[in-house]
């Protein structure tokens, strides 16, 4: 096969170069939203959230915690929709979790 002949079979596995572009621009977007968050929590004090909580830590353990819950739950969520989407559709996935926060 012809160089020229891969290059055009290659090329026409991938969709158009916009809608690439729009996926890669979600990626970025949504990794800027999360380390927005990240950051947004450990600026909150800790002593106000340790007060509203009735939290009985020490302010670097609460503070840890506060900031390990959120890679942590992203973790748990993603592999709970992995396992989801296997058994159902995306559709049905998406419907549930809209309504169930």
């Amino acid at each position: 096969m012809s160089e020229d002949a891969k290059l055009l079979e290659h090329k026409e596995t991938f969709r158009s170069k916009f809608s690439i572009s729009l996926m890669v621009f979600n990626i970025a977007l949504s990794s800027f939203y999360f380390g927005y968050i990240i950051v947004y929590l450990g600026q909150i004090p800790i002593k106000t959230v340790k007060k509203i909580f009735s939290i009985d830590l020490d302010d670097g353990t609460a503070s840890g915690v506060l900031n390990g819950c959120i890679p942590v739950g992203a973790l748990v969520g993603a592999l709970i929709s992995s396992i989801l989407i296997a058994k159902f559709s995306r559709r049905y996935n998406t419907y549930y979790k809209d309504n169930a926060c």
